[in-house]
């Protein structure tokens, strides 16, 4: 029965997903992986080269799909025949190491069961016919990058890489023309260099749910925008004469307005007095939407003209493609948006890059996005090319700040009434921005403060944000593209979800795939072979998530002496358990792990977040219970604490606590 499956300290397994995983923590995982497989290896008598499955490690991580478990036979050709040759240095007894080393390594997957089900098992015969390709491409200079150029000479000159000295001398020697080299061949060596630099790196980002593109396109088809993009069209037929500065005259200004339903209103009337309007560029909502339509290439204007562009309103009737056209033009509307008032903005001519800023930060957060940090973002943004921090300037930066907070929240505005985003209450109860939940498009920000509003992106806006980032480059999965891989795929994306809910809707569909008993036992499968503390908490989550037969299966783990006490966490966290029986030495083991995760980055980072729990009382009954949890990565972390804690009875405490832990 798998509840009663102990997965017992002895586990050879370990985490092998690491798309997009920090550096530290994919170098501490490689140098680890690297070491048992050259344990593994000595234990047979296999003769390998360790460095060879590191060069492999570090290139499945950074150009590839960063699952170091699963190799195709296009992953080896851009490993042998691309990366090897521009990059690594090696003498030709060096290279000859690589394929046999990397079949053993291959074998050592799959005879530890590490290897991905995907894994191509082709892989060995694939080594034996990139055999002769690769061998000359690493002896073939002229694909060299400028690093491998200058090392490769110093290796031939009998210079110790390693030693700094030595290397001087060498560039000493190059700088006074000593040293003979070719010179086309370093100008080869730069070029492919730069090629490289400027090939656009695999940035993958955390997955999303998207609904159908039925229910896209209903949502699109009730957007404000659009329906006002319609009537435009509409009202123009063929086309209307322009005034000679390229505007809507204003007697059709009059009786557009009411057709669009923008709130402008034609020569106001202020304290009994008319304001007469000169132009329709002072009708604000409609100076928007004729601009719109301009930039998504709706209209045009030809010998003073506006015209509509035939191939473009067949969109009309194809609601989610308007809509796509619409959001895909919004960057280009800073100068209406932005319109110029007392004095001109600050985000008028950056608006592009403040708009693809918020979007991004929006579909990379995943839940609400506060304004205040928006509106720190676009100030960052817009105060780039002025000098905001000099006097007498200075005095002049909380006014700045203030017009572009008012230029933000039009923006923000206007993506509400396109559908892309919705303005909610924050932690401080605000209400939603009067002109932008009515529908309307006045010019004027809503008073409020923006301490009180956050942002979240509809499911219209990640898809359009989601197509606007993939022409950036980035890669942007969608949870229906991982629902059918592998169990440590699905938890890795789960973990890294943009939210809670995107997370459990994943780990659901997965689950439904699957079936039940073989999601249970693939979960289970997956924590007897994982080293990972997040690895762990997600899984056993997503089997907490499966009802009574997941739940019982968690049950059944919490007395495992390798996974205590994260069952039990899980389980106090959906109200299984009292919270109560996570005692002192399971919250220090829980400490222990989180703080070994910090130590990667450095002691000082340790004792920074350590600091931050609480007072110096606090923070030696902590030490304490580290000392005494037992956990393997404690003493490392409590040594950390000991060297650098500046309060000298703290760091005492801290020692005194690595000497028990050991």
């Amino acid at each position: 029965m798998l509840a009663s499956a102990r997965l017992g300290r002895g586990s050879d397994g370990m985490r092998m997903v690491f798309s997009d995983a920090d550096e530290l923590v994919f170098r501490d995982a490689c140098d680890r992986l690297v070491g048992r497989f050259d344990e593994w290896a000595g234990e047979r008598g296999l003769e390998v080269d360790p460095f060879a499955v590191e060069v492999a490690l570090e290139h499945k991580w950074a150009m590839g799909d960063g699952i170091l478990s699963r190799w195709t036979v296009a992953d080896l050709r851009e490993l042998l025949l691309g990366w090897m040759p521009l990059k690594i240095a090696m003498t030709e007894e060096q290279w000859a190491t690589v394929l046999p080393t990397l079949r053993v390594f291959f074998d050592f997957l799959t005879r530890t069961g590490l290897a991905d089900p995907r894994c191509d098992p082709g892989l060995p015969a694939a080594l034996e016919e990139l055999a002769c390709e690769f061998n000359a491409a690493m002896g073939d200079e002229s694909r060299y990058g400028v690093a491998k150029h200058w090392t490769m000479m110093m290796l031939r000159r009998g210079v110790d890489i390693g030693d700094e000295e030595q290397v001087g001398c060498f560039v000493t020697d190059v700088q006074a023309g000593e040293v003979f080299y070719d010179p086309e061949q370093a100008l080869q060596a730069a070029i492919l260099t730069g090629q490289e630099q400027m090939r656009p790196r695999r940035r993958r980002l955390a997955a999303v749910a998207l609904p159908a593109d039925e229910e896209l396109a209903a949502a699109a088809a009730g957007s404000e925008v659009l329906r006002r993009l319609r009537v435009l069209l509409s009202w123009m037929g063929d086309g209307r004469r322009l005034t000679q500065t390229g505007r809507i005259t204003l007697a059709d200004a009059r009786e557009l307005v009411e057709l669009l339903g923008t709130g402008d209103v034609v020569d106001p009337v202020v304290h009994d007095r008319v304001y007469r309007t000169k132009s329709s560029e002072e009708l604000y909502g409609l100076n928007v939407t004729v601009e719109w339509a301009k930039a998504a290439r709706l209209v045009r204007t030809a010998k003073g003209r506006l015209l509509p562009v035939k191939k473009n309103v067949a969109t009309l009737d194809r609601p989610l493609e308007l809509w796509g056209l619409a959001f895909a033009a919004f960057p280009r509307l800073g100068p209406a948006i932005c319109s110029s008032g007392w004095t001109e903005s600050m985000l008028r001519y950056q608006f592009d890059e403040g708009a693809c800023a918020v979007l991004t930060a929006a579909y990379t957060l995943g839940g609400d996005v506060a304004l205040a940090d928006l509106h720190e973002l676009v100030w960052d943004l817009a105060s780039e090319r002025y000098e905001t921090d000099e006097a007498p300037q200075q005095q002049h930066r909380k006014t700045w700040q203030k017009l572009v907070e008012h230029d933000l929240r039009r923006m923000l505005q206007w993506l509400e009434i396109l559908g892309a985003l919705r303005m909610i209450a924050g932690e401080a109860g605000g209400t939603a921005t009067g002109e932008a939940a009515g529908g309307t498009a006045g010019g004027e920000a809503a008073d409020a403060t923006t301490a009180d509003r956050v942002a979240e992106l509809t499911a219209l806006g990640r898809w359009g944000t989601r197509r606007m980032l993939q022409d950036a480059g980035f890669e942007t999965p969608v949870m229906a593209d991982i629902a059918g891989e592998e169990a440590e795929v699905v938890v890795h994306v789960a973990g890294a979800a943009a939210s809670e809910e995107d997370a459990d809707a994943l780990l659901r569909a997965w689950s439904d795939a699957r079936g039940e008993q073989q999601a249970i036992t693939e979960l289970t499968a997956l924590l007897r072979r994982s080293d990972d503390v997040q690895q762990w908490v997600v899984t056993l989550d997503a089997l907490a998530e499966m009802g009574a037969a997941g739940i019982e299966v968690v049950m059944g783990l919490r007395d495992d002496d390798r996974l205590r006490p994260y069952p039990t966490l899980v389980l106090a966290q959906h109200g299984v358990v009292d919270q109560a029986e996570l005692g002192d030495t399971d919250v220090a083991v829980m400490l222990a792990e989180q703080l070994a995760t910090v130590l990667l980055a450095g002691d000082e980072q340790v004792v920074d977040v350590f600091t931050s729990m609480g007072d110096a009382d606090v923070q030696r009954a902590a030490l304490e219970d580290m000392g005494r949890c037992g956990h393997p990565k404690a003493p490392a972390v409590l040594t950390a604490i000991a060297r650098h804690h500046q309060d000298p009875k703290v760091a005492r405490t801290a020692r005194k606590a690595a000497l028990r832990a050991r």
